[in-house]
């Protein structure tokens, strides 16, 4: 048995050698190229389910299979260029403020096999230079081939760190750890029901802050209940320390747009609800 996957594993390989994969500036130059399919325009809503604010602006570029390949976003704070692999994850990320002040740039390099080999992430933040940290993937198999354990090394000039996460025999990853610069500061806890993501837990402690997220899945694996503390010792008024706690309640509708949240701070009770509207400017 091992024996025939270890043949199959070479077969693609030697396939992979003799049609070598377009690189990253040659799938971001095609991209590039195409025209824009569609653009939506999403806006607060009052109670009287009346415009009193533009939220974002989202340009789409999809290929003639309807995949999306592109999309670009404007705020009020700041733009954002995603470009995407086949698959839907990210190949490579831009996030600029309007303002100019900060920069940064995420950029995924897959093996022959499709698999993400390495990544870097470029940030500026005027008026410091920029910090580039590489990331380098390692894999852990089943016996079948899937993954069991990726190991990312994190490596910068102010900055080292590990990311290791677990799945299971089908690929479900069930844990994540992160450890930053020899202590660990993160984890988290990834429950399933039926297959489909359910639950995500992460518990961050770097001092001084501490902080728990908790968020909840509908069967499309939408975030639709999260739950957050936030602790930072000495913050506060007086030294004392800043807590923040609140719940936020997301609703969707059509194409899995968020057209309602409720925020409830948990610590005051207050409850704020924001409604909104998407319109379509493709025409």
């Amino acid at each position: 048995m091992k024996v025939i996957i270890l043949l199959g594993f070479y077969l693609i390989l030697l396939q992979s050698c003799a049609n070598p994969s377009p690189t990253n500036e040659e799938i971001l130059a095609r991209i590039d190229a195409l025209n824009f399919t569609s653009k939506r325009l999403k806006v607060e809503l009052n109670f009287n389910q009346l415009p009193i604010g533009t939220e974002e602006v989202t340009w789409y570029k999809e290929e003639a299979n309807g995949k999306l390949v592109y999309s670009q976003v404007e705020s009020l704070s700041d733009t954002s260029r995603q470009y995407y692999w086949e698959d839907g994850d990210i190949l490579y990320r831009e996030t600029m403020a309007l303002n100019g002040e900060y920069k940064t740039i995420y950029q995924t390099i897959r093996n022959r096999v499709g698999e993400v080999d390495k990544a870097m992430r470029i940030s500026t933040i005027l008026p410091r230079k920029a910090d580039t940290v590489v990331m380098n993937y390692n894999y852990e198999r089943y016996e079948d081939g899937n993954k069991k354990r990726v190991t990312i090394i994190e490596e910068g000039k102010k900055y080292s760190g590990k990311g290791i996460s677990w799945y299971t025999p089908s690929e479900k990853c069930t844990y994540e750890l992160k450890i930053m610069n020899g202590d660990t500061v993160s984890e988290t806890v990834y429950e399933y029901k039926n297959d489909q993501l359910s639950k995500k837990t992460t518990i961050t402690e770097q001092q001084p802050f501490e902080q728990k997220v908790t968020i909840e899945y509908n069967e499309n694996e939408l975030p639709i209940r999260t739950e957050s503390y936030t602790k930072a010792e000495g913050w506060g008024r007086d030294g004392q320390d800043a807590v923040t706690e609140e719940e936020v309640w997301s609703i969707y509708g059509a194409n899995d747009l968020v057209v309602k949240e409720i925020v409830i701070d948990q610590i005051s009770g207050d409850t704020t609800w924001y409604r909104f509207e998407y319109i379509d400017l493709s025409s």
